[in-house]
């Protein structure tokens, strides 16, 4: 594919390109989200569906949120913080972050459901009223 070229699915599921190759990087040899910011950096503007499930991914880079197009995001599988799905921002702030999310699977990431703990209720009814499928 061209380089510039906008993608509108970027299909990373169990995907060796998501291995970090900077040596400077404490991930080295590891899935990364340095290697996932800087195609999405590139070509992601348009991107309507993001899968980057079972890569053991420790984060999601902020500029995911940023994508004014993704509808939907797969990061079932992986090892990510609570830090990494900026919730409050999603349900307050609709039209800025992910704004044509529709489905955002979470499954087996298991610090982001301990976190939510008590508020998982409220937290996934609020996704259903702005029109994400939150699954976790």
């Amino acid at each position: 594919m061209p380089r510039g070229v906008a993608l509108r699915a970027l299909l990373l599921s169990r995907s060796d390109d998501l291995r970090c190759v900077d040596v400077m990087c404490q991930w080295v040899g590891d899935a990364c989200a340095c290697r996932l910011a800087r195609a999405l950096d590139r070509r992601g503007e348009s991107l309507k569906t993001l899968d980057v499930s079972g890569n053991a991914l420790r984060a999601l880079p902020s500029v995911v949120w940023g994508i004014q197009s993704l509808e939907v995001l797969n990061a079932s599988d992986n090892a990510l913080q609570p830090r990494d799905v900026p919730f409050d921002d999603l349900i307050k702030t609709p039209k800025e972050f992910a704004p044509s999310l529709r489905v955002l699977d979470l499954r087996r990431n298991v610090a982001i459901v301990d976190a939510l703990g008590d508020s998982l209720r409220k937290v996934v009814d609020a996704m259903a009223a702005r029109g994400v499928r939150l699954v976790l």
